[in-house]
């Protein structure tokens, strides 16, 4: 299901509740932090930023890495993308990018199991299911990635949720004394001692329902662009420094 979907059903719902809002709060959508928290607590939705849009008129909404736009009545919500035409960007494509890597930083590479050296050319970060084939595919391929000065930060994120035999996987390995080792031994269907620790296999869980990728391998790239699906090495370098050619040239 569509994550965005959920989150424009949850606004809908506090919307109807709450009613448009009022000529004097118009004035001021979003330009404080008083007026957000305002609106945070008629929607009943933790939002994030909210601020003009780059069409006069709009509010820019952003819940997660999810971006809406919302009128400065409160009446009307659109999902879609903003595209400058006169400079060929994707303006929401953007702020989700920002989104995502504010997002990622924040979670902490404590959180993450890190295969690469120091000093490498691109930091990706990879959300990977135990028992995903794509996933298995990358993994077998890791030293040559890193062979390329491509660090990969590794977030777990069992794909069918708590109660699964992956996520279950996922807290053993966390819980291992070697995460390396035992990641890798799960990728190659192996059996991880099962142990009882604290783990962040929820919280990564939470980061990658709340950024709304389709499927595993995601990976999110230092300027916090997405990449869906699996890449042979070197197809992934040229991917990656595509898109920081890209950022580099704005």
């Amino acid at each position: 299901m569509n994550i965005a979907r959920i989150l424009i059903a949850f606004i809908l719902t506090g919307l109807l509740a709450g009613g448009s809002l009022s000529a004097a709060e118009n004035d001021t959508l979003g330009q404080s932090q008083q007026q957000r928290e305002a609106i945070a607590e008629r929607w009943d939705i933790a939002i994030d930023n909210i601020r003009d849009a780059a069409i006069p008129g709009l509010f820019e909404v952003v819940i997660g890495s999810q971006v809406i736009y919302l009128s400065a009545d409160g009446r009307f919500l659109l999902d879609g993308d903003i595209v400058d035409l006169e400079n060929h960007e994707n303006l929401t494509d953007k702020r989700r990018a920002q989104a995502r890597k504010i997002a990622i930083d924040s979670f902490g590479e404590d959180n993450m199991i890190i295969f690469g050296g120091e000093n490498p050319v691109h930091t990706i970060t990879v959300f990977t299911d135990t028992d995903c084939t794509y996933c298995r595919k990358l993994h077998a391929e890791i030293a040559a990635i890193n062979d390329l000065s491509i660090a990969v930060r590794y977030l777990l994120y069992p794909r069918y949720g708590p109660g699964s035999k992956s996520w279950q996987i996922a807290n053993n390995v966390w819980c291992a004394d070697d995460r390396q080792a035992a990641l890798t031994q799960a990728k190659l269907n192996k059996t991880i001692e099962a142990r009882q620790c604290d783990t962040p296999v929820m919280a990564s869980y939470r980061l990658g329902q709340g950024i709304g990728f389709r499927g595993t391998p995601a990976t999110i790239t230092a300027d916090g662009d997405l990449i869906a699906g699996y890449l042979p090495p070197q197809a992934l370098l040229e991917r990656l420094d595509q898109l920081a050619d890209s950022h580099n040239s704005r």
